[in-house]
This record gives structure tokens, C-alpha cells and sequence, in this order.
């Protein structure tokens, strides 16, 4: 049977263009409906907080689901913070949509990718954050709550402090 230029036989229907996303690792709980952007990390606030240039503006994105300790309040809070630069910064990720667009503080509320990387819940695997919950927002609270460490006994006293969402 001849063959198109592009090597299908004739007269075979063209192939369905898919969308593959990238495999994140424990990313399994990221909601798949909600929005999606991406943008480059211009600055990390703390270590649950970024700064992101999406098209040109630049906005403050929460991590949703975890807490890490305040800059000013305790001795993990450089660590936690340095992991998040070592993590983000500088580079293109991806921000998934939960439930909710903001926070009171008009942060955007999101789980953030980069490469194939679940930022919210490495942090969380790595000791630099614990998992809370702040509903509606909780697609990968369980996912957060399976990923915490040893080294959370201090970091859990350090953000025992309820945080102002």
C-alpha cells in the first residue's frame, strides 16, 4: 500500500495528536481539571513561599498543604528556605490549581512542579515542611502525611504556631 511522505500508509486515518504530561514523582494526587501556568521562579520568600514571573507579572505563590517554620521565628527556617532556592529558584516550573485562586493575603494558592519534581511534597520528604490542611485545598494532604520524615519532630514544633492563611 503507498505510503505518505510521512511513511503512513495511504488512506489510514492520521494519528490522534495526545498531551502527555511528564511523570511527577508522588505527584499522583496533583488535581488534573484545575489550571495550570507556568513561570520562573524569581525569588524564594521562605520555605513555603516563592516569588514567579508568569507572562511578564510577578506574583507570590503559597505552597498549599504544607508549612514550613518562619524566617524570623527558628533555626530550621534558613535551612527549609535554602532547600526551597536549591529546589526553584531561578527555573521554569509548573503551578497547579486546587480549589482555591488565593489566599487572605493574596497569594496565589498552588502545588508547584519542576521537571519531574513535586516541590510541596519534597520538601515535606526532605524535613524542610509538614503537612497541614486547609480545606478546601487538600487534593494531596494524605500524600503529604505518608511523605513525613524523622526530622520532623522539630520542624513540627517550630510551626505549631497557627499560620494565618
Amino acid at each position: 500500500m503507498p505510503r505518505s511522505p510521512r511513511g503512513e500508509r495511504a488512506g489510514a486515518p492520521a494519528p490522534t495528536p495526545t498531551s502527555t504530561r511528564q511523570a511527577i514523582h508522588n505527584g499522583e494526587c496533583l488535581p488534573t481539571n484545575t489550571q495550570r501556568q507556568v513561570g520562573v521562579v524569581t525569588a524564594v520568600i521562605d520555605g513555603d513561599t516563592i516569588a514567579v514571573e508568569i507572562d511578564g507579572t510577578k506574583y507570590v505563590v503559597r505552597y498549599i498543604g504544607i508549612d514550613s517554620p518562619e524566617s524570623t521565628s527558628d533555626a530550621f527556617a534558613e535551612e527549609a528556605s535554602n532547600q526551597n532556592k536549591a529546589l526553584v529558584l531561578g527555573k521554569t516550573v509548573t503551578l497547579i490549581t486546587d480549589t482555591s485562586e488565593v489566599d487572605r493575603y493574596d497569594r496565589l494558592l498552588r502545588y508547584v512542579t519542576v521537571d519531574d519534581v513535586f516541590v510541596n511534597e519534597a520538601l515535606v520528604r526532605l524535613g524542610m515542611a509538614v503537612a497541614v490542611s486547609y480545606p478546601p485545598d487538600t487534593a494531596c494532604l494524605n500524600t503529604f502525611r505518608h511523605g513525613l520524615s524523622p526530622r520532623h519532630a522539630p520542624i513540627r514544633t517550630a510551626c505549631q504556631q497557627p499560620m494565618n492563611r
